[in-house]
């Protein structure tokens, strides 16, 4: 069970959005929303940010992650 830091304003307006989200999904784009999700590559984020140098962004950096959504900034 995940547990919440409700004092810290981006946790509680992630969570209130991504609830929102699916309460207004229709099942047919809950479902494919699962299917896409079979075919993300399950990545260490030191991995990612490893992609992207290699890839040739000079400025890699993780700006944000909670559980298994990330932002990454990269920049060239």
């Amino acid at each position: 069970m995940t547990t919440l830091n409700y004092a810290n304003p981006i946790v509680l307006t992630y969570e209130l959005i991504h609830f929102l989200y699916l309460l207004l999904l229709s099942s047919e784009s809950l479902s494919a929303a699962i299917e896409h999700r079979k075919l993300d590559i399950n990545a260490t984020e030191e991995e990612q940010l490893q992609w992207l140098e290699d890839a040739g962004f000079q400025v890699v950096d993780c700006m944000y992650k909670y559980l298994d959504f990330v932002v990454f900034y990269p920049k060239k």
